[in-house]
């Protein structure tokens, strides 16, 4: 547009100047000279200045778009931040209730290791951690007073080595064994000095931090044993007293007979099987002396822990 301009105005010019004012054909072209001449650096500069303002526009444009890309950007960060800023929030949120809750196990943990191991000290009868290959894991206080091995020796032991030989079926797979047996049994164990000591023993299988192991729990049977020996000999001799007495004699629980000795099947006559489980009726001629003598025995008894009746039987004949 400055260069068609400066066209226009120079032809203006040279028709004013040679048909107008009729100047000189010398001042004519020396007029039209430099106005060509400053036309031509018109059109230079106006073009410079054109091409320096669309610089400046395109540059001023390129960096609005580029201020609304960061715009764009910074609005998405934000948003990115924020929704990265509240997952961190949930997240530390999970984490300290994940926190309060592991804390709230442990102390659990701890309170249950605490009683247990309580219960396992002081236990009365004596408890065997094992494994499900014969090896003594843990024994607890009771243990080791009843065998004499302290704690610290067990774990060095297996099963094996504290059972009675006639009790060593093998020396493995004892536990296996005494499992599949599924109730209680006894046996014998023998004390670090070689004493022998009857034990009743009953295992329980369960599982602890993914291993699999035994506990066993051992009771000292030594004194049941021994009144046992005491009341199967006592029980011998009554028994052979009982045999051997020369009057008759009967076991009577709530009169019912529950026992007889010969002398009595001899005096009456009736043999043991029509005796056993029979009323005490059956040796009394009427029921008068059967009441009476069960009313008189029984007031007798509870006064004087004895008591003695004079009274007849009849016998299976009659008489």
């Amino acid at each position: 547009y400055a260069s068609a301009a400066g066209l226009i105005l120079l032809t203006a010019y040279f028709l004013v100047s040679g048909f107008i004012i009729n100047l000189p054909n010398y001042n004519l072209t020396l007029s039209t000279f430099y106005l060509v001449l400053l036309n031509f650096l018109g059109m230079i500069i106006s073009r410079h200045l054109e091409t320096s303002a669309r610089k400046d526009f395109h540059l001023e444009y390129m960096l609005s778009k580029e201020k609304e890309k960061v715009t764009d950007l910074n609005s998405t960060l934000d948003e990115k931040i924020k929704e990265r800023t509240k997952a961190l929030i949930d997240v530390n949120k999970n984490l300290r209730n994940e926190i309060v809750d592991r804390e709230r196990i442990e102390k659990k943990l701890r309170e249950t290791q605490k009683t247990f191991e309580v219960l396992f000290n002081e236990a009365p009868d004596a408890i065997f951690i094992e494994s499900i290959d014969d090896k003594i894991l843990d024994a607890n206080f009771a243990a080791s007073q009843m065998l004499g091995y302290t704690s610290d020796e067990f774990k060095q032991m297996a099963v094996f080595d504290i059972q009675a030989p006639e009790n060593r079926t093998s020396q493995t797979g004892i536990i296996k064994q005494e499992l599949d047996r599924r109730e209680l049994f006894e046996g014998v164990d023998l004390h670090k000095n070689g004493m022998r000591i009857p034990v009743e023993i009953n295992n329980h299988r369960t599982i602890i931090e993914d291993q699999e192991i035994v506990l066993s729990i051992v009771r000292d049977i030594s004194k049941r044993k021994e009144i046992e020996e005491t009341l199967k000999k006592n029980e011998q001799r009554i028994q052979s007293i009982f045999r051997a007495a020369p009057t008759g004699i009967g076991l009577v629980v709530n009169r019912e007979i529950v026992e007889v000795n010969e002398r009595l099947i001899e005096m009456t006559g009736y043999s043991k099987v029509e005796l056993i489980g029979q009323n005490a009726r059956i040796f009394y001629p009427s029921d008068e002396d059967y009441e009476y003598v069960g009313s008189e025995k029984y007031r007798q008894i509870q006064k004087n822990g004895t008591g003695t009746v004079e009274t007849c039987f009849k016998c299976k004949n009659g008489e």
